[in-house]
């Protein structure tokens, strides 16, 4: 934290004022159509740090809410719709990335600790739709999240729509792999490890490794850990 910033803690005015200047330095923008739309950036604890952001609003009473410690890099975020509710929790990491939200009364919260790699695509889509990430999640890089397909599948004899958007979960501490997809309706377990490449449509436990098309469990009772542990050669 630069030491100005700490010589501000106890001025709350100053040290919003000085993090705007900041983030006009870097380049940060935002476009907001619509009203009573809120963007909170928490200044009081550890500096968090925007760079190459750009925020877009089309709609009214949508909240985005940025915590301490955030690392916001070369990002995108986009709302349409009224009375979203997106929540990025202290000390995440998130470079490269597009957060997507359309439609109404929806909810994207990525938990503390959380990081994502580049090219991250997540999209909440259709009214009350809900994606939360836990803590301490690695998301690598070019992986889709997504609560919904945007269009509408009707069965032919019902003359019904067939594929409505359904919640995603994904529990605490979870490694998705490069590429990987985790479509509507999955719900993650804490400790597991989605593979490379794998689409995930549907429940995967805690403490395994689900790969494939769908993503199915391949190993059971493990974890993982984000540093590399070297082989001891003898």
């Amino acid at each position: 934290m630069p030491q100005i910033f700490k010589n501000l803690k106890s001025l709350p005015y100053l040290r919003k004022l000085f993090f705007f200047f900041v983030c006009i330095l870097n380049q940060n923008k935002k476009s907001i159509i619509g009203s009573s739309n809120k963007i909170h950036i928490d200044t009081q604890g550890t500096f968090p740090k925007l760079k190459n952001v750009v925020i877009k609003i089309y709609g009214n009473e949508n909240n985005i809410i940025i915590k301490q410690g955030v690392k916001l890099l070369n990002s995108k975020i986009e709302i349409h719709g009224s009375c979203h509710q997106l929540i990025i929790e202290d000390y995440c990491h998130i470079q490269g990335s597009y957060l997507w939200m359309e439609d109404n009364d929806g909810l994207l919260k990525i938990g503390r600790g959380t990081s994502f790699e580049k090219e991250v695509k997540i999209c909440v889509t259709e009214a009350n739709s809900q994606i939360n990430i836990g803590e301490n999640c690695m998301l690598a890089y070019g992986i889709v999240i997504r609560s919904g397909d945007s269009h509408s599948i009707i069965d032919l004899e019902s003359n019904q729509r067939i594929n409505y958007a359904e919640n995603i979960n994904i529990n605490n501490h979870v490694w998705i792999g490069t590429n990987a997809q985790v479509l509507k309706g999955s719900n993650i377990g804490s400790n597991s490890i989605i593979a490379a490449g794998a689409i995930v449509t549907k429940n995967i436990p805690e403490n395994c490794i689900a790969a494939g098309v769908p993503a199915k469990v391949k190993k059971e009772k493990v974890t993982w850990v984000r540093e590399k542990i070297i082989r001891t050669l003898n």
